[in-house]
């Protein structure tokens, strides 16, 4: 990670989000950060500015939509 400190971070999550499957963002002034919200310690994702703009337009343009239906290969 840059030069923060993650403890330092304000992290934020989703009022909407469920008890266990959510993330949390804590933004500075040339960084988005990313963490799982049940594993504090765990890895975290570093975005710039346009990086995260261009992920937040895909997921809005359902770029990333995947066909999860149930596969019947007998």
């Amino acid at each position: 990670m840059e030069d923060y400190d993650v403890k330092a971070l304000r992290w934020c999550k989703s009022s909407g989000s469920e008890e266990s499957n959510c993330v949390e963002v804590a933004i500075t002034p040339d960084r988005v950060y990313i963490r799982h919200s049940q594993d504090r310690a765990g890895k975290i994702l570093s975005f710039t500015y346009g990086e995260w703009q261009a992920f937040t337009a895909g997921v809005r343009n359902n770029e990333f939509n995947l066909d999860i239906s149930p596969r019947n290969d007998s």
